[in-house]
Formats: structure tokens, C-alpha cells, sequence
């Protein structure tokens, strides 16, 4: 007995918070409701945006595996100045890594004398120079011209001149 009591007596706690004490602020909403007038805005007019055509579709794909550089096979770019040609000897070394060591006129041809890394070697003017498609355009007795075709910030073809100076041997001073 003792224990159906003690499981009633949450039940009349329950029922007594249910009961109509708030009534006043019930009819009181009730009637502050009744001159509520609601305005509904019409939403604006959905605006459709231009069609706008693509147009770079025949263009090369910026993640083309032939924009790759490559170790082994060099820049793969389609547009270089390089492309068709075989690589010549001298565009194995840095440009700045050889020296003039001199000047040779043969039968009316300049012929410029280069020190590499590895060995001297002779060009003359048309011969290609370095990695960055240098090309000789011009030899004098005491310098050498190169027209190197390098990329710039917006990926365009520029061309820069670069002078290489006759360097005189400093040998041996007693």
C-alpha cells in the first residue's frame, strides 16, 4: 500500500502543474493577436543569369601531361622555341658556368672559342648556348652576343640578350 501511494503522489504533482493558472496570460495573447495584421512581402523577381559560351576548349589543358617538364626529355611544350630540333652540346651547361676564351676568324667566319665545365668547344653564330634556347647572334673580337627565349610571369615566349666578354687567361703571376 505504502508503496502505490509514495507512485501516486508524482502523478498528483503532475496533475496539478497542469492546471489552468496561466489562463490570464493565455486570454491576454489572445486578444493582442486578433488586430495583428500580416504583410507578406512577394519576393523579388528571380533574375537568370547570361549564358556565357566556353571558349577555351581548343586551348591546352594547363594539366596536360605535355606541359610536364621531364628530367630526362626536357620541356615537352608543343609551342618552345626548342621543339623540332635536336638539343645541341653546349645547352647541357648553364650559360653562366662557360667562359669566351677566344676569338677565331677563319676564312671570314667567326668562330668563338667556349671553356665548358667539361671541355673547350667551338661554335659560331646560329649555334644554340645554354638551357634557356640561347642563340648566338653575334661575335666580335672581344665578345660574343646570345639571344636566350625564356618564359615569362603570364607563360609567354620573351626573348633577352646576354653578352659574354672575352675572358683573358690570368695564368701565373712571378
Amino acid at each position: 500500500m505504502m508503496r502505490s501511494a509514495l507512485l501516486l503522489l508524482p502523478l498528483l504533482l503532475l496533475a496539478a502543474c497542469g492546471s489552468d493558472e496561466h489562463s490570464d496570460i493565455k486570454e491576454w495573447m489572445a486578444e493582442q493577436s486578433k488586430d495583428i495584421k500580416v504583410t507578406v512581402v512577394e519576393p523579388p523577381p528571380l533574375v537568370v543569369p547570361p549564358i556565357v559560351n566556353y571558349s577555351a576548349q581548343d586551348l591546352l589543358s594547363p594539366f596536360s601531361p605535355d606541359k610536364i617538364r621531364s628530367k630526362d626529355l626536357g620541356l615537352v611544350d608543343k609551342n618552345s622555341p626548342g621543339a623540332g630540333r635536336a638539343p645541341e652540346y653546349l645547352e647541357g651547361f648553364a650559360l653562366e658556368s662557360m667562359r669566351l676564351i677566344g676569338v677565331i676568324n677563319y676564312n671570314g667566319t667567326m668562330y668563338a672559342l667556349i671553356q665548358t665545365p667539361d671541355k673547350p668547344k667551338h661554335v659560331t653564330i646560329g649555334n644554340y648556348i645554354g638551357p634557356n634556347y640561347g642563340r648566338i647572334t653575334k661575335i666580335t673580337k672581344t665578345e660574343m652576343h646570345v639571344e636566350e627565349t625564356v618564359k615569362d610571369a603570364n607563360d609567354q615566349w620573351v626573348k633577352r640578350e646576354k653578352i659574354l666578354y672575352l675572358q683573358q687567361d690570368q695564368g701565373a703571376s712571378k
